[in-house]
């Protein structure tokens, strides 16, 4: 049901735009653009999509030595990859990367790979291994055009040339993929429980094992529980669009609740928390739209400061310093302190 709302309709508006681009990979009409608006020639591209098909491919085959499977995989993952990134795009258009359903296109891409794998008569192993890589590269697809297409638009918007961000896109995605796999192990050996356990919650992944275990594996699929959310999410919708006939201004959107019932309370708490934080100065300051971009900013430094921290006491702990960051520890206490004490004067 959110499916139809969330995919369809974006790629319906963005059809027009899809089409153009197929011609651009045929024709290469970047060429006659002027240098400011210079993009990758399409050979350029053409090439480097292939490769990356390729080597896709190769690790499908490496770790099912299935050539159907290796096949099915392939073509499953393009075909939804080079849609997903169109949705992704469009959406990041519009409201921005934190609103990217990458989540939804993730479990959709994890249904559909497993469903046709089960049709086909593959299980076991080699099916959960299958349908997973195909959800990774389209989850990590998804995720980078949006990216891209955030920062082309930020580029058109202060004149850069887009021809120059692409190559830096390329490096950029490159160094990323380096250094994401040892991160993520460094992370997974050196945290109580690893990923997924308390410290380094992953619902997201646990939902994706439980349903691919549902297909493939001893568990089973709580078809009770996935009816249920179907209605619900009909009924969000229905409801949605009547308000919407209505002209009401207050508007049901089924990714927030669809989002908040499975994410952690960890993480829904601060987030509701947020919103009652930034309702609250927005009606205070007659809708100061200064203040709001600047805590804005302030969060998203402390949040992106609190990820390379993570990482570095993982680095610690992996050289076998790991008893002076506890909570308990006196150093936490005093950088709380400081941390408070500058969020309060800032916020004064």
């Amino acid at each position: 049901a959110s499916t139809s709302k969330l995919y369809v309709l974006p790629l319906y508006k963005v059809r027009l735009g899809l089409v153009d681009a197929i011609k651009i990979l045929f024709t290469n009409e970047s060429k006659k653009n002027s240098k400011n608006n210079k993009n990758l020639s399409s050979k350029k591209i053409n090439f480097f999509s292939c490769l990356a098909i390729f080597l896709v491919a190769s690790v499908y085959y490496y770790l099912t030595k299935n050539v159907t499977i290796t096949i099915i995989t392939s073509i499953t993952m393009v075909v939804m990859s080079f849609f997903f990134t169109a949705v992704a795009s469009y959406i990041v258009g519009l409201v921005g990367n934190s609103n990217s359903p990458v989540s939804g296109m993730t479990i959709t891409a994890v249904m559909f790979t497993a469903g046709l794998l089960y049709v086909f008569g593959y299980s076991g192993m080699n099916g959960m291994i299958a349908t997973l890589g195909v959800a990774a590269i389209v989850c990590c697809a998804a995720c980078t055009s949006g990216d891209v297409c955030n920062d082309l638009k930020t580029g058109q918007i202060v004149g850069a040339v887009p021809y120059k961000q692409q190559i830096m896109q390329i490096i950029g995605v490159a160094f990323a993929a380096i250094v994401m796999g040892p991160t993520l192990q460094l992370l997974h050996n050196n945290t109580p429980g690893g990923i997924g356990g308390r410290e380094l919650a992953a619902p997201q992944a646990g939902l994706f094992a439980s349903l691919v275990k549902g297909f493939f594996g001893n568990g089973e699929l709580p078809w009770i529980l996935v009816i249920i959310g179907a209605f619900i999410g009909i009924l969000i919708i229905l409801l949605d669009l009547l308000l919407e006939k209505q002209n009401r201004t207050f508007r049901l959107h089924i990714m927030p609740i669809a989002v908040g019932m499975y994410l952690p309370f960890g993480l829904s708490i601060p987030i509701f928390l947020g919103g009652v934080i930034s309702y609250i100065i927005d009606k205070n300051n007659n809708k100061n739209q200064i203040n709001i971009d600047n805590g804005i900013l302030l969060s998203s430094g402390l949040i992106a400061g609190e990820s390379l921290m993570g990482i570095f006491l993982a680095v610690m702990v992996s050289f076998g310093i790991n008893n002076s960051f506890s909570a308990e520890s006196n150093i936490t206490v005093i950088l709380t302190i400081i941390i408070l004490y500058y969020l309060y004067k800032r916020s004064k």
